[in-house]
């Protein structure tokens, strides 16, 4: 395939309250590692070559569409990640110069933008995130120490998740707290919702994705399904089976709450041009392993773990390290957040993510890739198999029958 990327620097209006204006890079993309790598030393060429200090912004102009990336031109060499679906990130850094040519941007070809995501950081950003952890690891600590004996887990159990949440908005938030954004709009994000984009949601968004009433739709009804689950479905099937009731609950606490709720909250910030996209996509059209965790599923904690974890990891470790590093990582907040209050099942969700780590890593291997684990019907019984036969080892029995089940009753269920 011919190389038809092109990069422009162009002047462009203020996108802030501040006077300084952003850089714009309009690319033409058809082979998107050797544009970014083309970006990265443009914009560090750019900088020396004018002795300018200043936050920017990357623009990424795709489809017709904008997305706009602030960049602290800080430090450099930059260190970026650029990430294609099926694909291991790869990390480079860059200590070039690179002239932009003298000439107006092309009209740009089609590209779903989907396709492509782009982190870039300094070395001295991604250790300054690592300072504002403090939050996540020492308040769900105190919160658990600070639990009375006589609270019932359930009640234990929402404690040490919002202590938990809470660190995770701070951790968030800390790294874009310096973005030009009116005080209510960072109040709105630490308050009103439970993603953890902060630089989405703080920066005015020039893209236009409004929802339809198809959405608006569809989130109502997946929050009235979840709803039914619980009181309706569950007491009806259980026959005072605890535990069924407990699975058929937990479903319908999931539709009803972070595929409903959160997704109409999603609708009501995008209606009023707030960049805040849905934390659950479609988590059931999943095409593989990797395509459920990394594009669908939870997408505000895998937003943090992958800023903030992986990609620090992966720099020194590796991909295929950070990776597995990431997923044992995500098993035991699970243990603090279900084993622990119900006192049961210890290891259980660490071996849970130890083995959608292993599924992964085998999902994109060269014999995963060659029987197709990763699209079409066969991925998506593996996918299907990987999550759900060993479901029981992240949700042990005792968190169903003694924390789901009495949450449930609390709110008038059974």
């Amino acid at each position: 395939m011919e190389n038809a990327s092109e990069v422009f620097l162009v002047p462009c209006d203020d996108r802030c309250t501040r006077s300084e204006k952003p850089l714009v890079l309009a690319m033409s993309i058809r082979r998107p590692q050797i544009l970014l790598n083309a970006a990265i030393l443009a914009l560090v060429g750019w900088r020396q070559g004018h002795g300018d200090q200043r936050d920017h912004s990357l623009e990424l102009h795709c489809c017709g569409g904008i997305t706009v990336y602030p960049l602290r031109l800080s430090s450099s060499p930059f260190r970026f990640v650029l990430l294609l679906p099926g694909n291991s990130p790869m990390v480079q850094e860059w200590r070039g110069l690179l002239r932009p040519p003298n000439r107006a941007p092309a009209e740009l070809p089609a590209w779903p933008q989907s396709r492509l995501h782009i982190h870039l950081s300094s070395a001295r950003t991604t250790a300054a995130a690592f300072t504002g952890a403090a939050p996540f690891l020492v308040l769900p600590a105190l919160a658990w120490c600070a639990v009375p004996a006589d609270l019932p887990r359930w009640a234990c159990t929402w404690l040490i998740a919002c202590a938990m949440y809470a660190g995770q908005k701070w951790w968030s938030w800390r790294e874009a707290r310096s973005v030009c954004a009116p005080a209510w709009r960072h109040v709105a994000y630490l308050l009103a919702w439970p993603g953890m984009d902060a630089r989405a949601f703080l920066e005015d968004s020039s893209q236009n994705d409004a929802p339809t009433r198809r959405e608006w739709l569809a989130a109502t009804i997946k929050l009235g399904c979840g709803a039914a689950l619980i009181w309706i479905v569950a007491p009806r099937v259980s026959h005072g089976n605890d535990r069924l009731f407990g699975w058929v609950a937990l479903v319908g606490l999931t539709l009803s709450l972070q595929c409903g709720l959160f997704h109409l909250l999603s609708c009501a910030w995008r209606a009023i041009g707030v960049d805040a996209r849905s934390l659950m996509n479609s988590p059931f059209l999943a095409t593989g392993v990797s395509d459920f965790w990394g594009r669908r599923w939870n997408i505000a904690f895998h937003d943090l773990t992958h800023r903030f974890l992986f990609l620090p990891l992966t720099k020194r470790l590796g991909p295929r390290s950070a990776l597995t590093v990431g997923f044992v990582v995500s098993g035991l907040v699970h243990e603090f957040l279900i084993t622990i209050p119900s006192r049961s099942g210890y290891g259980g969700p660490t071996v849970f993510f130890a083995i959608q780590a292993v599924a992964l890593l085998m999902e994109r291997s060269a014999l995963g890739r060659q029987i197709g684990l990763g699209h079409g019907f066969v991925g998506r019984a593996f996918a299907a198999v990987t999550l759900l036969a060993p479901v029981g080892l992240l949700f042990p029995a005792a968190f169903l029958t003694e924390i789901i089940v009495p949450f449930c009753r609390v709110l008038g269920a059974g």
